[in-house]
C-alpha cells in the first residue's frame, strides 16, 4: 500500500500495520520518513505535519494509549499502529479542524483502538478525548486537556496548565508548573509538587494532593481528601466524606458538611465551618471554628483561637499558646493548659477549664462553670448554674445568680483584690498557703459561718471581718443570698464541703 502525502489533513496511518513503531532516537520526537514507506521493523514509521499558525491539536477517538512528548519546533510528529492483540482498525489521520488540527480515526463515531504517539512543538495546544485506555504526558512546553471516561492518565514535568475532565478512572499529575484544573465523578486523583493552583471537583472518589505550592481549591461531594504541604490559600468545600489535611501554610477556608476534618501541623489563618467531627493537633496562627454539631478537638495550638458552637457541640482544647475564645449555646467544653487566656459567651452549656493562665472572663447563662489552677485574674458572671473554682492563684470577681458557688485559692492573693458574689444562693470560700489578706464577708439571709482564725462576727452572724494570715494588701469581699462558709483548703486548694459547725 502507497499512502501519498501532500497538504496538511491528507496524511494517513492505518491501525492494521504490524509490528512496533519507529522511535525517534533515545527518547526524544519520532522521525518522519517518506510516505507510504515502512520501518525495518515493519512498524509505520512517524509522520510528519507542518503546524506553524495552528493553535490547537486535537485528538480524537483513539481508544488505547496515548503518549504525547516534546517535539522540535513548528512540526508536529506522529504515529499509529494496532495494540497487540487487537483487530484491525479503521484509518488514523491528521486533518484540518475548526480549532486547527486534528488526529483521529476516519468518521466522526469512529472509536479506534491504537497506541497513539505524538511529539508536539511547544505552544500547540493539545485537548483529548478519549475512553477506557491510556493517557500520559511529558515535559511539553504546551496547555493539555483531557476529557473522557475511564482513563488512566499520567502527566508529569509540565510548563503549562492542564486540565482533566472524566468519569471513572484514576489521574495522577506531577511537576505541573501551570494552572491544574481536575473535574470528575468517581475519579480517583494524585496531585503532587504543582507550582501553581490547583482547582479540583469531585463527586465521589478521592484527591490526594501534595506539595501544592499555589494554593488548592477542592469542592467535593462524597469524596476522600488526603493533602499535605499546602502553600498558599487553601479553600475546601466537602459534602460527606471526609478530609485530612497536613502542613497547611497560608490562609484557608473550609466547610465541610457531614464530612469529618483531621488538620495536623498547620498555621495561617483559618476558617472553619462545621457539622461534623473536626480534630486540630500541632496547629497555629488564627483559627476560627464554627461547629454547628459533632465533636471539635484542638491540641497544642499556638495562637488565636475561636470557637463558636451550637447543638450540643462537644469541645476539648488542650495546651494553646494564645487567646481563646468560646461562644455558643448548648456546649459542652473541656479546655486544659490555655496559656493565653480565655473568654467565653455561653448559653445552656457547660465549661470546665483545668490550668488557665492570662487574664480571663467567661459569662454565662445557665449551665455548669468549673474552673481549676487559674494563675491570673478571672472573672465571671453567671446566672442560673453551679459555680466551683478551685486551685486558684490569681483574683477573681465573680457575679453569679445561682445555686451555689465554690471558691477556693491554693495560694492567698497578695495584691490585687478579689470579689465574690451570689444573688440567690450560698457561697463557700477555702483559704490555702502563705501571706494573708483581708476578708469582709456578709449573708443577707443566711449566716457567715468561718473556721478561719482572725475573723470576727458581726451583725448577729451575718457578717465576717478581719484578716486572714500575714501580710499582703489584696481583700477578698464576699456577698451572698445564703449561707457563706470560709474555711481553710487543707493546703489543696479545695472548696468546702458544707457549714461549719
Amino acid at each position: 500500500m502507497v499512502l501519498r502525502a501532500g497538504r496538511l489533513g491528507t496524511t494517513l496511518v492505518l491501525c492494521a500495520l504490524a509490528g512496533g513503531l519507529a522511535r525517534a532516537q533515545a527518547g526524544s520526537a519520532m522521525e518522519p520518513s517518506q510516505a507510504g514507506s515502512e520501518g525495518s521493523s515493519g512498524a509505520p514509521e512517524a509522520r510528519i505535519e507542518r503546524v506553524e499558525g495552528v493553535g490547537r491539536l486535537e485528538i480524537r477517538g483513539v481508544r488505547g494509549e496515548i503518549e504525547l512528548r516534546p517535539g522540535p519546533p513548528g512540526e508536529l510528529r506522529w504515529a499509529a499502529r494496532t495494540l497487540e492483540g487487537a483487530q484491525a482498525g479503521p484509518e488514523i489521520l491528521a486533518a484540518p479542524s475548526t480549532s486547527g488540527l486534528r488526529i483521529g480515526p476516519a468518521g466522526e463515531e469512529v472509536r479506534a483502538g491504537c497506541r497513539l504517539e505524538v511529539a508536539v512543538p511547544p505552544g500547540l495546544a493539545v485537548d483529548v478525548e478519549s475512553d477506557e485506555g491510556r493517557f500520559s504526558a511529558s515535559g511539553l512546553r504546551s496547555p493539555v486537556a483531557i476529557r473522557g471516561a475511564s482513563l488512566e492518565v499520567d502527566v508529569r514535568e509540565m510548563t503549562e496548565g492542564v486540565s482533566v475532565t472524566m468519569r471513572g478512572g484514576k489521574a495522577s499529575l506531577s511537576n505541573v508548573a501551570g494552572d491544574v484544573e481536575v473535574y470528575g465523578t468517581d475519579l480517583a486523583v494524585d496531585v503532587a509538587a504543582a507550582e501553581g493552583p490547583v482547582r479540583v471537583g469531585l463527586d465521589g472518589g478521592g484527591l490526594r494532593s501534595r506539595d501544592t505550592r499555589g494554593g488548592l481549591e477542592a469542592m467535593l461531594t462524597g469524596s476522600t481528601l488526603v493533602a499535605s504541604g499546602v502553600g498558599g490559600a487553601l479553600v475546601l468545600r466537602a459534602r460527606g466524606g471526609a478530609a485530612e489535611v497536613t502542613g497547611l501554610e497560608g490562609t484557608a477556608t473550609i466547610e465541610m458538611e457531614g464530612a469529618p476534618l483531621k488538620l495536623v501541623k498547620s498555621k495561617g489563618e483559618i476558617d472553619i465551618v462545621t457539622d461534623a467531627n473536626l480534630d486540630l493537633r500541632e496547629t497555629g496562627g488564627a483559627v476560627r471554628i464554627d461547629a454547628s454539631a459533632g465533636f471539635v478537638h484542638a491540641s497544642a495550638h499556638e495562637g488565636s483561637l475561636e470557637i463558636r458552637g451550637a447543638r450540643d457541640t462537644r469541645i476539648s482544647v488542650t495546651t494553646v499558646a494564645g487567646p481563646v475564645r468560646l461562644d455558643g449555646h448548648g456546649l459542652k467544653a473541656m479546655l486544659h493548659e490555655l496559656r493565653g487566656g480565655v473568654e467565653a459567651t455561653l448559653a445552656d452549656s457547660s465549661i470546665s477549664v483545668d490550668g488557665l493562665e492570662g487574664n480571663s472572663f467567661v459569662d454565662a447563662e445557665g449551665g455548669a462553670i468549673a474552673v481549676s489552677a487559674s494563675q491570673d485574674r478571672l472573672g465571671l458572671r453567671a446566672r442560673g448554674g453551679d459555680v466551683r473554682l478551685s486551685g486558684l492563684r490569681g483574683p477573681v470577681d465573680v457575679d453569679a445568680d445561682g445555686p451555689r458557688v465554690q471558691v477556693a485559692w491554693a495560694a492567698v492573693p497578695q495584691v490585687e483584690d478579689s470579689s465574690v458574689r451570689n444573688a440567690s444562693g450560698p457561697v463557700e470560700i477555702g483559704l490555702a498557703g502563705p501571706g494573708g489578706c483581708a476578708i469582709e464577708a456578709r449573708s443577707r439571709s443566711g449566716k457567715v459561718r468561718s473556721a478561719l482564725p482572725g475573723l470576727g462576727l458581726v451583725d448577729g452572724g451575718r457578717e465576717a471581718r478581719g484578716r486572714f494570715g500575714s501580710g499582703g494588701a489584696a481583700s477578698i469581699r464576699i456577698e451572698a443570698e445564703g449561707d457563706v462558709v470560709l474555711r481553710g483548703a487543707g493546703g489543696r486548694g479545695r472548696p468546702p464541703q458544707g457549714p461549719v459547725r
